[in-house]
Protein backbone atom coordinates (compact mmCIF):
# COMPACT_ATOMS: atom_id res chain seq x y z
CA UNK A 1 0.00 0.00 0.00
CA UNK A 2 2.84 2.41 0.84
CA UNK A 3 4.49 1.79 -2.52
CA UNK A 4 1.19 2.62 -4.21
CA UNK A 5 0.88 5.90 -2.29
CA UNK A 6 4.47 6.91 -3.04
CA UNK A 7 4.07 6.05 -6.70
CA UNK A 8 0.91 8.14 -6.99
CA UNK A 9 2.56 11.14 -5.32
CA UNK A 10 5.57 11.05 -7.64
CA UNK A 11 3.35 10.46 -10.68
CA UNK A 12 1.33 13.56 -9.76
CA UNK A 13 4.54 15.56 -9.38
CA UNK A 14 5.90 14.39 -12.72
CA UNK A 15 2.64 15.01 -14.55
CA UNK A 16 2.33 18.56 -13.27
CA UNK A 17 6.00 19.28 -14.00
CA UNK A 18 5.78 18.06 -17.58
CA UNK A 19 2.52 19.94 -18.06
CA UNK A 20 4.13 23.13 -16.76
CA UNK A 21 7.14 22.68 -19.03
CA UNK A 22 4.84 22.05 -22.01
CA UNK A 23 2.57 24.99 -21.28
CA UNK A 24 -0.45 22.82 -20.46
CA UNK A 25 -2.90 24.31 -17.97
CA UNK A 26 -3.43 22.38 -14.71
CA UNK A 27 -7.18 22.29 -15.32
CA UNK A 28 -6.58 20.57 -18.65
CA UNK A 29 -4.19 18.13 -17.00
CA UNK A 30 -6.71 17.33 -14.27
CA UNK A 31 -9.40 16.74 -16.87
CA UNK A 32 -7.20 14.62 -19.13
CA UNK A 33 -6.18 12.33 -16.27
CA UNK A 34 -9.62 12.33 -14.63
CA UNK A 35 -8.58 13.85 -11.29
CA UNK A 36 -12.14 15.06 -10.60
CA UNK A 37 -12.16 16.22 -6.97
CA UNK A 38 -8.44 15.49 -6.54
CA UNK A 39 -7.10 18.35 -8.70
CA UNK A 40 -5.70 19.91 -5.52
CA UNK A 41 -3.15 17.07 -5.50
CA UNK A 42 -1.50 18.58 -8.56
CA UNK A 43 -1.01 21.95 -6.88
CA UNK A 44 0.32 20.24 -3.77
CA UNK A 45 2.72 18.16 -5.87
CA UNK A 46 3.92 21.29 -7.67
CA UNK A 47 4.71 23.05 -4.39
CA UNK A 48 6.37 20.00 -2.84
CA UNK A 49 8.74 19.39 -5.73
CA UNK A 50 9.46 22.88 -7.03
CA UNK A 51 13.17 22.59 -6.15
CA UNK A 52 13.60 19.09 -7.62
CA UNK A 53 14.69 18.76 -11.24
CA UNK A 54 12.62 16.98 -13.85
CA UNK A 55 15.42 14.46 -14.33
CA UNK A 56 15.38 13.67 -10.60
CA UNK A 57 11.63 13.10 -10.75
CA UNK A 58 12.19 10.70 -13.66
CA UNK A 59 14.84 8.87 -11.66
CA UNK A 60 12.44 8.58 -8.72
CA UNK A 61 9.77 7.11 -10.99
CA UNK A 62 12.33 4.62 -12.31
CA UNK A 63 13.22 3.66 -8.73
CA UNK A 64 9.56 3.19 -7.86
CA UNK A 65 8.99 1.05 -10.94
CA UNK A 66 11.99 -1.13 -10.07
CA UNK A 67 10.74 -1.42 -6.50
CA UNK A 68 7.30 -2.52 -7.66
CA UNK A 69 8.82 -5.18 -9.86
CA UNK A 70 11.10 -6.39 -7.08
CA UNK A 71 8.30 -6.50 -4.50
CA UNK A 72 6.25 -8.67 -6.84
CA UNK A 73 9.04 -11.06 -7.79
CA UNK A 74 11.24 -11.50 -4.71
CA UNK A 75 10.42 -12.29 -1.11
CA UNK A 76 11.71 -9.36 0.92
CA UNK A 77 11.06 -7.81 4.29
CA UNK A 78 8.53 -5.11 3.30
CA UNK A 79 9.50 -2.68 6.05
CA UNK A 80 13.23 -2.88 5.33
CA UNK A 81 12.56 -2.67 1.61
CA UNK A 82 10.42 0.47 1.97
CA UNK A 83 12.99 2.10 4.25
CA UNK A 84 15.68 1.53 1.64
CA UNK A 85 13.41 2.82 -1.11
CA UNK A 86 12.56 5.94 0.90
CA UNK A 87 16.25 6.64 1.48
CA UNK A 88 16.95 6.19 -2.23
CA UNK A 89 14.12 8.56 -3.20
CA UNK A 90 15.34 11.20 -0.75
CA UNK A 91 18.88 10.89 -2.10
CA UNK A 92 17.71 11.16 -5.72
CA UNK A 93 15.64 14.23 -4.90
CA UNK A 94 18.49 15.86 -2.97
CA UNK A 95 20.99 15.21 -5.75
CA UNK A 96 18.49 16.56 -8.27
CA UNK A 97 18.00 19.98 -6.69
CA UNK A 98 17.74 22.70 -9.27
Amino acid sequence: MMLYVLSNAFTDAYRVRVADESGVDVKTLAKDFDYKNRAFALDRARRSTKTVSTEALRSCLDALSEADEKMKSVTVNPRLFLEQLTARLLLLAREGKR
